[in-house]
């Protein structure tokens, strides 16, 4: 949506959009947990803030400005308090508290929509009643808006080596879990636990942090269960090898596994079959007498609801103090099988700023009252520390490449990807978005996993987990969470698919231009390599562009001003990527492999030297050169399609529009060469002479039948002679002064050839050749030849095609040349930074170095100045 922000509902009724209509980037929209505000990421003042919208009529933006939240990256809200969680760029875990917000229009204090538009400084306040408990209705302040934006902060975490991986908040709101960087290489999973201001012990009312897996490499992505019984995460710990095909060697082509662990010590294996594990999935309540037998530490099984509480949970009456408000929670509507109840059930509810600051550890006796409730009327859910990190599970799936990993009741959802060449994968900067995977459910009451959909790049949950919204090929679908979707074509109420069309962007390029020059001004300064932007003034380097748009007129002016901008910093590696150029008609060029020159002479362009690639690759050499395709140096080729060429219409000029296509050439007959005619003219005096001597046999040798008949005067057999000889009708005559006969000249040949799209990599592959072969002959084959394209994937393979023939020789050169960049330059080196230390020496065969595949010799790397970036290294 170009940064612009929509609300609406999935199949009919209007579009809402949030904020300005041009000019602003919207991020990240998060809902509150009331389901009427929304969180967005705003850069309407030049740097990003966060702001509060709704589509309720009235209802203005609250700009939290003055909060140092960084770049985010990630955010989440606790579904029991607005209490937001912000990962950023700078590698912190921020806590940032909503919870004196206003949820509607009404309650916005004079109108006023900046929440800290004065540091520190409270506005004046509309007098608001007590509750209906004072009988005197004394008239107090409410609580004010302004406040002190670094109040709102806390920094939970930072890590000196990586971004944070994931976030997710307990069922109960008391916990954060996410995934630190420890070191370089590993990653491991951590839970923030709330303070507790009300909790008796002293260690519940302060927050801690609490290290909950030892990595072996990373573990990220946690997800809790909803039901509270478990924490889901992805972790690299896989080692399970393959073989390559190529050369000796082995890599780890998956690496991951979906995993678990369990919160409370006494949860048996869930993938596991135990009878009371059956015997509880099967009967979704459990008796009054059940509950009265459980152990003291046992709780109640918490509701599907996330914001009704046990009915046992609940508040008394005689509990509640005249100060306490209420609010009636009514439960959605729910399947017949659900275990949620269907009733109503009354709750206090507690001052904000006591919800956002209120957090819970293990759950023991000395938070219970005699009657077993919680003493401060709060549910928590309870988590077992000690010994946690030694109760974690493999789900039984098999090592893949997994994406994303969240649980439903009773399921856990998680994406993988299969494995493909990195050759065939699309490597485009402008759509990262990984299409082709798989979304899977693991069902733990059946102990199996099943795909419920393919050719998902993401999904999400709803906040009651009971609908699924996934991204496929640039569509949204929602469907029932953690269930195949029955239809998949259809009206879009029957399929789930959203009808996009329905939103209505919006483009002034001229406010876009401004608002992405900042962006882009504002991440060289968030990420550049030295904080001091390598002593560039850089405030004053947007002060001397920012003007400019002014004068822009178009999307490639606007990228050229990025780029010399961005060139103030005088480093490499700043790039400008995308855009909405509006490129002209495109017409696609075929290709012939083969030098093509016109001659006059010959009426056409003559076939000169074919660019000869690899035969068993069409891409990759002259397609002139196919088999069952007689086509040579020095053909001619007089027609394209039926259409002539000439000294202005070349075959190029004929191949426009058909690039990769199979077009008819039309060549001139090929001349006989001087020495070919002069043996064929031998050979048809010879066939005469033989067919002559052949014809006069029978006269000179006849059969005892005729022999007795009278033969023809000589001057009669000489005319009898010379008709044997005479050629029949259509056969060749006799046409030149020597009376010897020739074949008629041959018509012009046809040939089918299926057209090249380009001719850069048959061009590449015999360049490369031709060098090898030129290093080879030199040499008298003892200096082997490898070239680098570049250091990526393509350069890495074409590494390897060179190397592992060519180590056996003396010496080796490797070029560089027009290398290209990339990251692959410190395995390359790897490879040839072996050392020879030894042979194996078998009884048959030659020697065999050790380790294999390393280079006998000297080598020397060749460059120019058209290496570059990785390249360079």
């Amino acid at each position: 949506t170009r940064g612009k922000a929509f609300t609406f509902y999935n199949h009919d009724g209007p579009v809402f959009q949030h904020g300005k209509r041009d000019g602003v980037r919207y991020r990240m929209p998060v809902w509150f947990r009331d389901g009427r505000r929304l969180l967005l990421v705003s850069d309407e003042s030049g740097e990003e803030t966060l702001e509060v919208h709704s589509a309720e009529p009235g209802f203005e933006p609250i700009v939290l400005s003055g909060l140092d939240i960084g770049h985010p990256l990630t955010m989440c809200m606790s579904p029991k308090a607005d209490l937001l969680a912000v990962a950023n760029h700078r590698h912190e875990l921020l806590l940032v508290d909503l919870s004196d917000l206003p949820s509607n229009q009404d309650e916005t204090v004079n109108g006023t929509n900046n929440a800290a538009s004065e540091k520190g400084t409270p506005q004046k306040n509309s007098k608001k009643k007590k509750g209906k408990a004072d009988a005197k209705d004394v008239e107090v302040e409410a609580p004010p808006i302004a406040r002190d934006p670094a109040s709102r902060l806390t920094l939970v975490d930072h890590s000196e080596h990586r971004a944070i991986a994931g976030l997710d908040w307990s069922p109960d709101g008391c916990w954060l879990a996410y995934g630190f960087g420890v070191s370089t290489h590993t990653t491991a999973i951590r839970l923030y636990r709330l303070a507790d201001p009300e909790a008796e012990e002293e260690e519940l009312r302060q927050s801690s942090i609490h290290t909950v897996t030892q990595p072996v490499l990373h573990d990220t992505s946690p997800a809790f269960d909803p039901d509270g019984n478990y924490l889901y995460f992805l972790s690299r710990r896989e080692f399970n090898p393959v073989y390559d095909a190529l050369h000796f060697d082995l890599s780890f082509p998956w690496g991951m596994r979906p995993y678990l662990l369990t919160l409370r010590a006494d949860l048996p294996n869930p993938f596991v079959p135990h009878p009371d594990v059956e015997d509880e999935w099967d009967s979704g309540e459990t008796s009054a007498e059940e509950e009265a037998a459980d152990e003291p530490e046992e709780e109640a099984a918490e509701d599907d609801d996330e914001d009704a509480y046990d009915e046992d949970e609940a508040y008394d009456e005689e509990d509640l103090t005249e100060d306490d408000e209420f609010v009636e929670i009514e439960d959605e509507e729910v399947d017949s099988d659900s275990e949620m109840p269907d009733q109503s059930v009354v709750l206090p509810l507690q001052p904000a700023a006591e919800k956002a600051a209120t957090g819970a550890s293990t759950k023991r006796e000395s938070d219970k009252n005699a009657n077993g409730k919680p003493k401060n009327g709060k549910s928590r859910m309870r988590i077992d520390l000690e010994g946690i990190a030694q109760r974690v599970l493999a789900f039984p799936v098999p090592d893949a490449r997994y994406g994303q990993i969240m649980g439903v009741p009773g399921k856990a959802l998680f994406t993988s990807y299969e494995v493909e060449g990195a050759l065939d994968s699309d490597d485009d900067w402008e759509d990262s978005d990984d299409e082709g995977g798989v979304l899977r459910a693991y069902t733990f009451k059946e102990y199996k996993s099943e795909v419920l959909v393919d050719n998902v790049s993401s999904f999400t949950l709803s906040a009651n987990r009971k609908k699924l919204l996934y991204f496929s090929s640039r569509q949204l679908r929602v469907i029932a969470a953690g269930e195949k979707p029955a239809a998949s074509s259809g009206s879009p109420r029957k399929t789930g698919w959203v009808d996009l069309s329905r939103l209505k962007v919006s483009v002034l390029p001229p406010l876009e231009w401004r608002q992405m020059l900042r962006e882009a001004w504002r991440l060289q300064r968030d990420h550049f390599w030295t904080e001091d932007m390598s002593e560039v003034d850089w405030l004053s380097v947007y002060a001397r562009y920012e003007p400019l748009i002014d004068r822009v007129s178009c999307r490639s002016e606007f990228s050229d001003l990025v780029w010399e901008m961005q060139g103030e910093l005088g480093t490499s590696h700043a790039y400008e990527l995308g855009g909405d150029y509006r490129y002209g008609p495109y017409y696609s060029q075929a290709h012939l492999g083969a030098e093509l020159t016109w001659d006059a002479e010959a009426g056409g362009y003559v076939v000169g030297e074919l660019i000869l690639g690899d035969s068993w690759a069409p891409d990759c050499t002259s397609p002139l050169a196919a088999p069952g395709v007689d086509v040579k140096p020095g053909d001619v080729i007089i027609a394209v399609n039926g259409q002539p060429v000439d000294a202005e219409t070349s075959p190029a000029q004929l191949l426009v529009n058909y690039a990769g296509q199979e077009v008819l050439l039309t060549l001139a007959p090929r001349p006989p060469a001087p020495e070919a005619a002069q043996d064929a003219g031998h050979t048809l005096a010879a066939d005469a002479a033989e067919t002559a001597e052949a014809v006069a046999e029978p006269m000179e040798k006849p059969s005892k039948r005729t022999s007795k008949k009278k033969t023809k005067p000589k001057a009669n057999q000489a005319q009898a002679d010379s008709a044997t000889v005479e050629a029949p009708h259509d056969s060749p005559r006799a046409d030149d002064a020597h009376g010897q006969t020739a074949k008629e000249p041959p018509g012009p040949r046809v040939a089918v050839v299926k057209t090249l799209r380009s001719e850069a990599a048959a061009r590449y592959r015999a360049w490369v050749e031709g060098n090898r072969r030129q290093v080879h002959e030199a040499t008298d084959g003892r200096v082997g030849y490898v070239h680098i394209p570049d250091m990526s994937a393509t350069g890495y393979a074409e590494f390897h095609r060179g190397y592992l023939a060519e180590t056996d020789r003396d010496a080796l050169i490797v070029d560089v040349r027009y290398n290209g960049g990339g990251h692959v330059s410190q395995l390359i080196l790897e490879k040839l930074a072996r050392r020879r230390i030894g042979y194996d020496l078998p009884r048959w065969g030659s020697l065999t170095p050790y380790p294999i595949d390393s280079v006998a010799g000297p080598m020397v790397a060749l460059t120019n100045e058209h290496a570059a970036s990785d390249g360079d290294i």
